[in-house]
């Protein structure tokens, strides 16, 4: 089952932890230059877990932060919805995720279903409109390179966050597009709830360097709930 005509070794981008996935039967196919672990098992079953529990690699997924005085402003003048307050999201008729981590503190996604680019075309016109003599619009902060993205869904998510940390993520608590900016397992992380469809699904963000540790903490925690590994495709076909 596992795809060997592309392999995420061939690409200059790539996970922070591919190397997890070398002895799982991956399909691997191609996304902004990364090799991606689109499918770990057979999509039906893929399909049962990320609505019971299941864990996810998004590192591929193009995001990107703009923070600073002007920031804000900047980015309403590119057509951007920013969410009135901190710790909340919003999303945009195309799929793209904005995530308000401060006063002056935005968090980009695109979308999980439709490519768009936007993280990359909003640093690109930054890149023109960041001058002397030009309205302040803050700064990049390289979200992509910073921090490594997974995914965690289903029913059972909340109980197991429960073990790693101290907010309480149950649906009735944690509403959907909040953010908390905790600890994880020890980690500082940024954690989002964005669902799909009709189950939890939480994006969970820490620093690249601690990634591994991160993920094995995880799927430890998820044992007891019988967690598994999915790929990217199945997340798609739930996604907005």
């Amino acid at each position: 089952m596992s795809n060997t005509s592309t392999n995420p070794e061939n690409f200059n981008c790539r996970s922070f932890i591919y190397r997890k996935f070398k002895s799982s039967q991956v399909i691997w196919t191609e996304t902004n230059n990364y090799g991606i672990a689109s499918s770990i098992t057979d999509p039906t079953i893929e399909s049962d877990y990320v609505q019971q529990l299941a864990i996810c690699d998004l590192s591929y997924l193009q995001r990107t932060g703009f923070k600073g005085a002007g920031a804000c402003e900047w980015l309403k003048n590119q057509n951007i919805n920013i969410p009135t307050s901190i710790n909340h999201t919003l999303s945009n008729d195309d799929g793209c995720l904005i995530a308000r981590l401060g006063i002056n503190d935005i968090l980009i996604f695109d979308s999980l279903k439709n490519q768009t680019n936007l993280p990359i075309k909003l640093e690109q016109q930054w890149q023109y409109d960041y001058a002397p003599g030009n309205k302040p619009c803050g700064f990049i902060v390289p979200r992509q390179d910073s921090h490594a993205c997974f995914s965690v869904t289903g029913e059972y998510a909340p109980e197991m966050f429960a073990k790693l940390c101290a907010i309480d993520l149950r649906v009735k608590k944690f509403a959907n597009n909040m953010i908390a900016q905790t600890s994880l397992a020890r980690l500082s992380a940024i954690i989002i709830r964005r669902d799909l469809n009709a189950f939890s699904n939480y994006l969970v963000l820490v620093e690249s360097a601690s990634a591994e540790y991160c993920w094995d903490c995880l799927l430890d925690a998820m044992q007891e709930f019988n967690g598994q590994i999915v790929g990217t495709s199945i997340l798609a076909t739930f996604s907005k």
